[in-house]
């Protein structure tokens, strides 16, 4: 009897000659084939109706490592499938081995089967994944309510990885919203620094590159802070500060907010020129400014120090700002009967203008090295121009001056103002008292001068 004629009696065809001619197995009993096998219809197990060409039915509602597909190997490794009704179905391995997933025969998915802490880590892109998830390459997470994903990059260095929300085919920027329903972001430490209400905490410096506003969406320059009129902006020493908001809107205040708020104790306020030199200090106690360095400038016409809280016991006060200040020297010009002179001179002059008042002061030398002689046997008034500032106002004598010849004869004088921009002399007594002759009056004849010297100095208003 032939194989096929013994297997035909358990009532099908078995084809073990190779020809396929076989159609139909029906058997009882364990089958034991060496060799290959060809079947051409579907095949069931535990079902005489297989929907499939392998189909495996099981009598358990619950998957117990027995009721499946499994595959072992003689090193022991096994891998199983089974499928159970209450949500443990499952494909896998039973040993340590791990689980990979392929395509072109390369592992694309792993999940390792070893102990300890790398026990059931995930790879994508990696058959050795070093967290429970770990992705190498660049991953897109995509969203329900359109096309936004957020995207993670590493650039080839490897030094650098980016976060961003773009569209899937990333041609547009989205939004990226961190913790939008509660939490806080914390940016270089492992835990909060910060209160609750802080909803980002940085631990460690930070660089931007581009406008930052706090309390305003739309910067214009590198660092804007809007308080909206409630909230101030404080800098903090290692002090305790309990700070209360100005609400002042109609200013802004700077104060240095330490112990208290800054209401109990005194702060200096000291502003640096970038090279670690104080330039500006405000002394807390005492609440004077001091320039350490260089000049107040006051660039605006008609601005200067404003003293109205000087009280104004007497008199009638017109200004109580102090708008003008300089210093310098000026050239003299010299008039005889009220024509110039071009006399050759040697002198030292000085002014100084306080406001509208300006003193100014002279040494000038006659007959001395070949210079012009002092005017002699005039008849006429001699007087100094070339002030540097008119006269409001012609005044009558009052600073003294002296004259003083080189054979040792001096006399004083008093200084007057005859015009706007001249001054003149009168006498008052001395060895040559009427030399020159009271102011607006001709001169006497001091022939015998020649070589002398007239100083003085003199007030006026502007």
């Amino acid at each position: 009897m032939t194989k096929a004629t013994e297997l035909a009696q358990f009532g099908g065809l078995v084809d073990v000659t190779g020809t396929g001619n076989a159609t139909k197995v029906g058997i009882g009993t364990t089958i034991d084939i060496t060799g290959g096998a060809y079947i051409s219809e579907n095949i069931g197990i535990g079902t005489n109706n297989p929907g499939a060409k392998l189909h495996l039915s099981v009598s358990s509602t619950s998957s117990d490592g027995t009721k499946g597909i499994r595959i072992t190997n003689p090193a022991g490794t096994i891998a199983m499938l089974e499928c159970g009704v209450n949500n443990d179905s499952y494909v896998g391995t039973e040993s340590s081995s791990n689980f990979s997933i392929r395509t072109q025969n390369s592992p694309r998915i792993t999940i390792l089967g070893g102990g300890g802490a790398t026990l059931g880590n995930v790879g994508i892109g990696t058959d050795n994944p070093i967290g429970k998830l770990d992705v190498f390459g660049n991953a897109y997470i995509g969203g329900v309510g359109g096309d936004a994903y957020f995207a993670t990059y590493a650039d080839v260095s490897g030094s650098n990885v980016s976060i961003e929300a773009i569209n899937r085919a990333n041609t547009i920027k989205k939004n990226l919203t961190l913790n939008a329903y509660g939490g806080n972001v914390i940016v270089g430490s492992s835990t909060p620094t910060g209160t609750a209400s802080q909803t980002l905490q940085v631990t460690g410096g930070a660089y931007v590159s581009g406008d930052v506003g706090i309390g305003i969406t739309n910067p214009t320059a590198k660092f804007i802070v809007d308080a909206g009129g409630v909230n101030s902006i404080a800098l903090r020493d290692d002090s305790i500060e309990n700070h209360k908001p100005n609400t002042d809107t109609a200013g802004v205040v700077i104060n240095w907010a330490g112990y208290n708020s800054g209401f109990t104790r005194f702060r200096n306020f000291t502003v640096y020129n970038g090279k670690a030199a104080a330039v500006m200090t405000a002394t807390g106690s005492s609440g004077d400014v001091n320039i350490n360095n260089g000049n107040l400038v006051i660039g605006t016409s008609g601005k200067g120090i404003d003293f109205s809280a000087t009280a104004n016991s007497s008199g009638t006060m017109t200004s109580e700002l102090f708008d003008d200040y300089e210093t310098g020297s000026w050239t003299p010009l010299y008039f005889l009967g009220g024509v110039q002179q071009a006399y050759n001179t040697d002198y030292t002059t000085y002014y100084t203008k306080i406001g509208r008042m300006v003193y100014v002061s002279f040494w000038i030398g006659f007959g001395f090295y070949g210079q012009t002689n002092f005017p002699s046997n005039s008849a006429l008034r001699f007087e100094i121009g070339g002030l540097p500032y008119s006269i409001n106002v012609v005044d009558r004598p009052g600073a003294i001056g002296q004259a003083r010849t080189q054979n040792g004869l001096s006399a004083n004088f008093s200084i007057g103002a005859d015009s706007a921009n001249r001054i003149c002399f009168y006498s008052t007594a001395g060895s040559f008292a009427n030399w020159l002759g009271v102011c607006g009056l001709p001169a006497s004849s001091i022939s015998s001068q020649t070589n002398m010297v007239i100083a003085g100095a003199y007030w006026f208003i502007n």
